[in-house]
């Protein structure tokens, strides 16, 4: 209760004190008893609303209506939480492919893929109650981080009936363009590493939600970087597994004079090669200031590392998802330009 209202109430007490006193001693004086009487029913009246104020500021019932159990029971009520409840989907399942690197050398990055996906699967259809009442399915297979071992996975998953591939297998993408396209299946996300650069007949049509940069964007980045950084002569290393990823030496050639650089080509090599010795041999004779490491992230390790017991000293860039920055942190004396 305000100070106010407590002033008020003692107020009007002492108002009713003061009138009761007053019609008291009025019985000593030689008043009319009719002047007394109207004094006391203004007391009696005075006496009679200053209670009535007072209750109506501290009334029990405003305090339940404020607390009443019957709101929290309302705002805690189970039949709410049970309209909140989800209903399980029902329907038939809805497929969704993963060509994944579970074996090879880019395994340490993209091995647990599949959890990420199962995961996301439950919360679908437990949260949201699937996808129009069906339930989402997960359907995995290992890549080998090989073109072929992609192509072997893709053909398993159209057999298993799936709607749609999600890839996460840089090695993969191009390998099982044409297998899914000819399905009619699309490409959901995944890494769209290696994508074809033109629209024609390599152009890949049923992709859908990339969330990596492709060419030309992932070869003019690095060279646009190495160029700022001051160097001349530009070489990379690409992967084996996918002819489309050696076309990016058409761009790099095409490019490499807007940004002052010469390039000076480039070698593949595979996830799956017991050596580099003889790819970094051939970057460093070609005089390579700096190399593009256009390949999965522990496979450009392992280039770096071979590379480095060569001899060579210069700068390393990279595009799309080539680079973890854990793994690559750890590397004493590692020059990186670029994204």
């Amino acid at each position: 209760m305000s100070t106010m209202k407590r002033r008020s109430r003692y107020a009007i007490a002492t108002m009713c004190a003061f009138s009761l006193v007053a019609a008291a001693c009025g019985g000593d004086d030689d008043e009319s008893g009719a002047d007394t009487a109207a004094e006391s029913e203004t007391a009696s009246a005075e006496v009679t609303e200053a209670p009535a104020t007072t209750a109506a500021e501290e009334t029990p019932a405003t305090t339940a209506a404020e607390e009443t159990p019957a709101t929290t029971a309302a705002e805690e009520t189970p039949a709410t939480t049970a309209a909140e409840e989800v209903a399980a989907p029902t329907g038939t399942p809805i497929k969704i492919g993963l060509v994944y690197s579970e074996t090879g050398r880019p395994a340490s990055t993209s091995g647990m893929t599949d959890g990420v996906a199962n995961a996301w699967a439950e919360w679908v259809n437990t949260e949201m109650g699937g996808v129009n009442g069906h339930p989402v399915e997960i359907v995995a297979a290992d890549g080998q981080s090989t073109g072929e071992g992609a192509v072997s996975a893709a053909n398993e998953l159209l057999s298993a009936g799936v709607v749609g591939i999600v890839i996460q297998d840089s090695t993969a993408e191009n390998a099982v363009a044409e297998t899914i396209t000819a399905a009619g299946i699309p490409m959901i996300g995944g890494t769209s590493n290696g994508r074809p650069s033109d629209s024609g007949d390599a152009h890949w049509p049923n992709s859908y939600f990339p969330i990596s940069t492709s060419n030309p964007a992932s070869a003019s980045g690095p060279m646009a970087a190495a160029g700022a950084a001051g160097l001349t002569n530009f070489a990379a290393a690409v992967c084996a597994e996918v002819p489309a990823c050696a076309e990016a030496g058409n761009l790099y050639d095409a490019i490499a004079p807007a940004f002052a650089l010469e390039y000076v080509g480039l070698v593949t090599v595979g996830a799956a090669d017991p050596s580099y010795t003889a790819p970094c041999l051939e970057l460093i004779g070609n005089g390579a200031e700096v190399i593009n490491l256009g390949l999965a992230p522990q496979t450009a390790l392992a280039v770096i590392d071979e590379c480095t017991l060569q001899g060579y000293e210069g700068a390393y860039s990279a595009a799309n998802n080539s680079i973890t920055a854990p793994d690559f942190e750890g590397i004493e004396g590692l020059r990186l330009v670029g994204s």
